[in-house]
């Protein structure tokens, strides 16, 4: 079964849904502003800091997520690494 594929998104074959498009989407010049401003002004801030100081003092307003993903693309941030509790046979955590 095929479908039409518009401008607005497209349908996904592998989970079987239209995907939609994102109404907002940062271009390159601001992901460069973005990244150059971590990098030189806001190297020591956390994210949540960070993007309060973009919009206050820079004007740009991002969700915490997007901005995650820019930092994380630019190699700016390192996304923690998930814990695990190993469980001995007895089922003691060790």
């Amino acid at each position: 079964m095929s479908r039409k594929i518009s401008n607005y998104g497209g349908w996904d074959e592998k989970v079987q849904y239209f995907k939609k498009s994102s109404n907002f989407k940062v271009n390159q010049q601001m992901i460069d502003e973005i990244l150059n401003l971590r990098d030189q002004i806001y190297y020591d801030f956390n994210i949540s800091h960070f993007r309060e100081k973009l919009k206050e003092i820079h004007g740009i307003s991002l969700s915490y997520e997007t901005l995650r993903q820019i930092l994380i693309k630019g190699v700016l941030h390192e996304p923690r690494t998930k814990r695990w509790i190993l469980l001995n046979i007895d089922g003691l955590s060790i």
